[in-house]
């Protein structure tokens, strides 16, 4: 409590003179990525979220895949690359300094690091927001991924030191994922989950936000929009059609909800991803591909 009123003393200024996050960035299944070899000039937290890609750090191979967090401290001499056999997508925060107050190894580190993150959704979700805050370059922004950040810190230093989930909770919450897997398009209440492992509502809600870093709504979510961007990249159904076919009775809240969620509407996703798109449907979106992580 002591370290967290220290911190709230430190003005802005004085803060981002210790810890300071200069970009972010997202690389989303781009063909013939590469990064030159060069030496790296900020510390690097590279986040995969899809795939799988080739690193050499300092003359050391490396393959990461979804799921990975690598940190690339600076100096590191580093070259990265597309595997030969699949593209990739992934988030990289550059920046330097630590945090005032508080003791985080993981930040101080001389040599490159993976650690393996799991449920990955939290941080996928954390490093998303980082990355829209970066497109912004105005004040409140820089603001608001700083404070990301550093919850990035404390959802990782969390990680860390948290004792692994008990076999019986993995085996449960991943019942109710196979569960909501097969019936995604449905409504599922979830009293109907709870009876599915013999729990109550509230133990199973815990139970599985615990296990995964989200609740069972928010996964249903992701399988439908999963769903619905492969519909809308290799379909011709209608947005309404395929609001229908992925259990929305109302095509307007499938819109919305997937423009939340992903950023863009479904036309605007369909154009972005389908070469025949017509001029005025073009990408004009927020997820630019700069290859610098």
């Amino acid at each position: 409590m002591l370290r967290l009123l220290y911190i709230l003393t430190l003005d802005l200024k004085e803060l981002s003179c210790v810890l300071t996050v200069m970009n972010t960035t997202f690389d989303d299944f781009t063909p013939c990525w590469r990064n030159r070899l060069v030496q790296v000039e900020s510390n690097i937290f590279v986040l995969i979220t899809a795939g799988r890609l080739h690193y050499r750090l300092n003359g050391e191979p490396y393959t990461a895949q979804k799921g990975d967090l690598l940190f690339i401290p600076k100096g590191t001499l580093r070259e990265a690359y597309n595997a030969a056999d699949t593209l990739h997508q992934k988030y990289a925060v550059f920046f330097s300094g630590t945090l005032p107050g508080f003791e985080l190894p993981f930040l101080i580190r001389s040599r490159y690091h993976v650690q393996s993150v799991e449920p990955l959704d939290p941080f996928k979700a954390c490093f998303h927001s980082m990355y829209r805050c970066s497109l912004d370059r105005s004040e409140g922004s820089r603001i608001m991924q700083l404070g990301l950040f550093i919850q990035f810190l404390g959802m990782l230093d969390r990680r860390l030191k948290a004792p692994p989930l008990p076999k019986r909770k993995k085996i449960f919450a991943a019942h109710i994922e196979d569960y909501i897997a097969a019936h995604y398009r449905e409504s599922i209440p979830l009293a109907q989950l709870a009876r599915l492992i013999g729990r109550s509502p509230n133990y199973t809600l815990a139970l599985f936000k615990e296990a995964t870093g989200v609740t069972p709504l928010d996964f249903q979510i992701r399988l439908r929009l999963k769903a619905a961007k492969d519909l809308l990249e290799n379909t011709s159904m209608s947005v309404s059609a395929i609001a229908d076919e992925l259990g929305y009775c109302d095509s307007s809240y499938f819109n919305k909800a997937f423009t939340r969620h992903v950023g863009l509407s479904p036309a605007a996703f369909r154009a972005r991803v389908s070469p025949g798109a017509e001029p005025g449907e073009s990408w004009h979106g927020d997820e630019m591909h700069r290859p610098w992580g």
